[in-house]
């Protein structure tokens, strides 16, 4: 679709330039062109519309993803073409500001939808959590899974900075359930056996990070854990 959109802002942009005395009207159609994109790419997703035109039976991060990058595409297309007119007219046309924003918006409500869903799955697996053998907990094997299956659904359509982003931020808040879950079950850092358990489910928990290759040296470290406790 988004390969569509790109035919026509061509065709847009061309036909200001044969008829730049419609420029300004032409400008502000096409304003109106990208938010249409925008405002029905939200209904789909989002909004899960595609849940009843396209037949899915649910939105994944795959989805939340394609069409992120589709709008990153479109976002850095906004200031070439607001340069294409404002060369052929006087007009501010300041429609392609407010349409620039909401896109911004959009891709930032894309990637909040992300972690919230990676959220939940790996708040659900550290509640039911219990720190006893065999470890690899089924817990921590689950959480793995569910890192390794967004990963695998991301990582080739994100761009690596953006991917890199995500998993931080993933990274700080299972941090956050981890050392709850740990005040709730009187575990301490004092070298007993619960204390080697809760050791070595984060090591494994690391090593996965590890293989992922979405955290830098700086979260992976032992002393980076460290604030759970």
């Amino acid at each position: 679709t988004v390969l569509m959109l790109l035919r026509l802002v061509s065709e847009y942009c061309v036909c200001a330039y044969e008829l730049q005395l419609l420029a300004p009207v032409i400008g502000r159609n096409l304003t109106e062109l990208l938010r249409t994109f925008n405002s029905r790419s939200y209904q789909l997703v989002l909004g899960a519309g595609a849940l009843r035109t396209a037949g899915l039976k649910t939105i994944t991060s795959t989805n939340l993803a394609l069409t992120s990058r589709s709008l990153q595409l479109v976002l850095w297309m906004i200031p070439n073409i607001r340069v294409h007119f404002r060369s052929l007219t006087s007009d501010p046309l300041s429609g392609f500001d407010s349409v620039e924003k909401d896109i911004g918006h959009h891709i930032q409500q894309l990637e909040n939808k992300v972690l919230s869903i990676m959220g939940t799955l790996l708040s659900d697996q550290v509640s039911e959590w219990d720190a006893k053998p065999p470890v690899p907990s089924k817990a921590f094997r689950n959480i793995s899974r569910h890192l390794t299956k967004l990963h695998e659904a991301v990582s080739c359509v994100l761009p690596e900075t953006q991917v890199r982003i995500i998993y931080e931020t993933i990274h700080q808040n299972f941090k956050v359930k981890i050392k709850e879950q740990l005040i709730r079950m009187n575990i301490q850092n004092n070298g007993g056996p619960q204390h080697g358990l809760v050791t070595t489910e984060i090591i494994f928990y690391l090593e996965t990070m590890k293989n992922l290759k979405a955290l830098s040296d700086k979260h992976l470290s032992d002393k980076a854990m460290e604030d759970i406790w």
